[in-house]
């Protein structure tokens, strides 16, 4: 009997064993399921996902337009019409009178008369057919007649040494940085539309020249990014240079941007972009590499924040609840913001609105720090010690409560990964950080981005020093959300 008990306990003792791995096993597939089950559950409303990495159905919380409206297809009525608008007579190129061959009632013969009604005019717009300008240097030889020596004449300053001019490489280079065009279609484009035959190698190399040549202006953008005391956005996505994994940074204010293709999203990173003496505020989201600015020169992005309370929801749970009243609250703020840069609210009345919304937010958060759910009493945590960074538009009216002005410059950039890849060099990284700042500081101020491109090309061929990117203006306030 006591053997046979003995042999019970043990039994016992290992089925015990047993159950203990089981339930440790169940619970580790359930953290597992929920895991998966949130990565499948993210997409730009409640991640840092761009929108169009959405699934087809379009995100969750999206107002979708209602099938079965009545609207026929194409203008509605009363819609006002818009139509191309006739050129004045001299700026036309050439005029053709065309003259009824009989008359339309009873088949006579017609004329002209300056009494009848005037003419209806008719313009029809054509491209001219291009036809590329080809210059020829002959580099004659001169003889001395006292050394008996031949000297070869040499190309004037300014003169490439290479096939192509400076307009057909700032083309090149509009065509790769501003228009995205992979360097094949570039390549057809050139030989098909100008007449002119490309290798690919040599849109390689032009991109390379028209790199050095942005060098200069680049680089003085980058010093006045460093310089500001206005809001400096400053945002970061994934890049690919070859195998490498590398991040595409933009920092930008209302009129300049630059970009820079670095090692990563580090703090190092952050502050090479900023320069370590940077004495502005920047608005950025919660990166760690942010937190070296400090919350009183930090503007925590709530686009961010409202995405990351839509996460706590849609993970359901003992958090979902806190989110709901978060985003609740983030609504407000908007609205409070939205309404003070329509003009109907005072900036001084916001403020005072505000500080309700504030204290709500912070007892929420306070009890989202206590809540089950890991991720979000994290969350919750660090937004508590990053609280003054949460609230600095509300003590400065130029800077911004988001940070959209950054993502907005980065999509641009986000398109031209998705059909490039990336660079395969730090030479391709580099061309790509100038041209892209050069686009888009240009598009930001408004100005022609061929023309500059041609006489950054120009002067670099003759040695002068670029054209300046830096605005002539001062930067307007940033809108209010």
């Amino acid at each position: 009997m006591e053997a046979r008990h003995a042999e019970d306990q043990a039994t016992i003792a290992e089925l015990r064993r047993e159950l203990a791995q089981a339930r440790a096993t169940i619970a580790e597939l359930r953290a597992t399921i929920a895991e998966l089950r949130e990565r499948l559950g993210r997409d730009s409303s409640n991640s840092d996902k761009p929108p169009s990495t959405d699934r087809p159905e379009g995100r969750r919380g999206r107002n979708k337009k209602p099938r079965g409206t009545g609207r026929r297809p194409g203008g509605q009525v009363g819609h006002e019409a818009h139509g191309r608008q006739l050129l004045a007579e001299d700026e036309v190129d050439e005029v053709r009178p065309v003259v009824p061959g009989a008359c339309s009632k009873c088949g006579g013969p017609v004329e002209v008369r300056q009494e009848g009604p005037p003419a209806s005019r008719h313009q029809v717009w054509e491209v001219p057919e291009v036809k590329p300008h080809v210059t020829e240097w002959r580099l004659e030889y001169g003889y001395c007649a006292g050394c008996q020596h031949w000297t070869q004449g040499e190309l004037p300053e300014g003169v490439p040494a290479g096939a192509f001019g400076p307009r057909l490489m700032a083309l090149v280079a509009y065509m790769t940085g501003l228009l995205r065009l992979p360097k094949r279609p570039v390549q057809w484009l050139l030989r098909d539309v100008l007449g002119v035959e490309v290798a690919l190698g040599s849109i390689s190399k032009v991109e390379a020249q028209v790199s050095q040549a942005l060098a200069e202006p680049v680089e003085q953008a980058r010093q006045y990014i460093r310089e500001q005391t206005v809001p400096v956005h400053l945002d970061d996505t994934g890049w690919h240079e070859g195998p490498l994994r590398k991040a595409l940074w933009v920092a930008a204010t209302a009129l300049v941007a630059v970009f820079l293709i670095a090692e990563g999203r580090s703090k190092k990173v952050a502050q090479w972009i900023l320069g370590e003496g940077f004495k502005g505020i920047a608005v950025a989201d919660r990166a760690r590499a942010h937190g070296w600015l400090g919350v009183e020169r930090w503007q925590v992005c709530w686009s961010h924040l409202q995405r990351n309370f839509q996460s706590w929801v849609d993970r359901g749970g003992e958090a979902c609840e806190v989110g709901k009243q978060l985003l609740e609250y983030t609504a407000t703020l908007f609205h409070l913001l939205r309404r003070v840069r329509d003009g109907p609210l005072e900036r001084g009345t916001m403020v005072r609105r505000m500080d309700e919304v504030r204290q709500r937010v912070r007892e929420l958060l306070e009890q989202a720090r206590a809540c089950a759910d890991e991720k979000a009493a994290h969350a919750a945590s660090e937004l508590l010690r990053q609280w003054k960074a949460l609230w600095t538009f509300m003590h400065r009216e130029s800077v911004p409560a988001t940070n959209n002005h950054a993502e907005r410059l980065l999509r641009h950039a986000v398109c031209m990964r998705k059909v490039s890849f990336g660079t395969k060099s730090a030479e391709g990284s580099r061309f790509i950080e100038r041209i892209l700042s050069t686009v888009t500081t240009l598009r930001l101020q408004n100005r022609p981005v061929l023309p500059f491109l041609t006489q950054a090309v120009e002067s670099w061929l003759h040695g002068h020093s670029a054209p300046s990117l830096l605005p002539s203006a001062p930067p307007p306030l940033h809108a209010a959300a």
